[in-house]
């Protein structure tokens, strides 16, 4: 059991968690942005826990060429307005762009992403920090920078789907999460 306070930082992959991820696809405009139900719930709940809450996601649509920087920061932005008007705060979004046969260093597992996070929030402590996603990159990623670890199951049952050994917690949603996380 985590016990966390004000001195936590929350970080969070995006597609799955936040949004429903369209499988085999990408979400391209924020018109293809659906909230995964329970997700703004968690979300409020969850920032009167922590400092402050990131995001960090794998966005390959980019290098695919199916979008440009551009339109996956205009998604993020109005991600970050609907939650604003919804009383929730996200402190920043970090993506990388690249195609996973690019080996660039800030794809999930790489620990880029999470290195640009601390550059601006330089009072991170990654010792004090949780990484939730729902692949076992998320995981990595977080073990990677010492952070302890979430993994969603979403339902799933099937043990192959779930990290062997990375998650130091598993909960089905965020929702679980943030009501857990809560009665600490």
């Amino acid at each position: 059991m985590m016990t966390v306070n004000q001195e936590w930082t929350l970080f969070l992959d995006r597609d799955g968690l936040i949004n429903e991820q369209i499988i085999g696809g990408y979400v391209l405009d924020f018109s293809q942005f659906v909230f995964v139900p329970g997700a703004i719930e968690a979300l409020g709940m969850l920032q009167s826990c922590f400092a402050r809450i990131i995001v960090l996601t794998n966005q390959q649509c980019v290098g695919k060429g199916m979008c440009r920087k551009e339109d996956v920061d205009k998604v993020h932005h109005a991600m970050i307005e609907e939650l604003k008007d919804n009383n929730v705060k996200i402190d920043g979004v970090y993506f990388c762009p690249h195609r996973a046969d690019e080996n660039c260093a800030c794809r999930k597992p790489q620990t880029g992403l999470a290195l640009q996070a601390l550059k601006d929030f330089p009072d991170i402590d990654f010792n004090r920090s949780i990484m939730v996603g729902d692949a076992p990159s998320d995981m990595q990623l977080g073990r990677n920078c010492g952070m302890k670890t979430v993994f969603l199951t979403k339902g799933k049952t099937n043990p192959s789907d779930l990290p062997v050994g990375l998650a130091d917690e598993q909960y089905n949603t965020l929702l679980d999460f943030a009501k857990h996380i809560k009665q600490m």
